[in-house]
């Protein structure tokens, strides 16, 4: 497993699965397991982003990655079950705007997989997205990047990348790219 998927596992602390099984009313396990078969596929989709999402996602990631305490904020706003969440609101238009509008297909791909209620896994779908936003949006802020140049330094990475999403996800609309056939991205 590549550097980089080694850290952003590590995003996924205990306590983070913890509080959000606790808050989700799921076991901890398959928390676990949801958010390292998401963390990929959304590092995934962010590689592979359209050209005219660009602009809108250098602004999202820029407000993650300047968020003040991101780590303890996120864990917080999860145990507490915060609907006013101002970084979780960053995880959400990221997700939106890298899923196409595809939430649902893959909220209900990762209930699936994951063994979680629906309802469960779209709050998921947010906190990972929240943990690439604020990961990447760091690395942007910290060493001076350009979206561009996190695309290049993501392309170093496309099939460590790839190969760590889940089978499950292979035959989804969600999952498919526009530059790689499945063979290429797919365990």
């Amino acid at each position: 497993m590549s550097n980089l998927l080694d850290t952003i596992n590590h995003l996924a602390s205990p306590s983070l699965i913890s509080k959000t099984a606790t808050a989700l009313g799921e076991s901890e396990l398959a928390i676990q397991k949801a958010i390292q078969g998401m963390l990929p596929l959304l590092l995934n989709k962010l590689s592979i982003s359209k050209s005219e999402q660009h602009g809108s996602l250098t602004q999202l990631l820029m407000q993650a990655g300047s968020a003040e305490q991101m780590p303890e904020v996120l864990l917080e706003d999860i145990a507490s079950q915060n609907n006013e969440s101002i970084i979780l609101g960053i995880g959400s238009q990221f997700s939106d705007e890298i899923l196409d509008n595809k939430q649902v297909s893959l909220s209900n791909l990762l209930s699936n997989y994951a063994g979680i209620k629906s309802s469960a896994s779209g709050s998921v779908i947010v906190i990972c997205a929240t943990l690439i936003a604020s990961f990447v949006g760091k690395k942007m802020k910290e060493e001076g990047l350009s979206f561009n140049s996190i695309l290049g330094w993501l392309s170093h990475h496309t099939n460590d990348v790839s190969n760590a999403i889940p089978s499950a996800f292979a035959f989804s609309d969600v999952a498919r790219t526009h530059e790689r056939p499945y063979s290429l991205i797919f365990r």
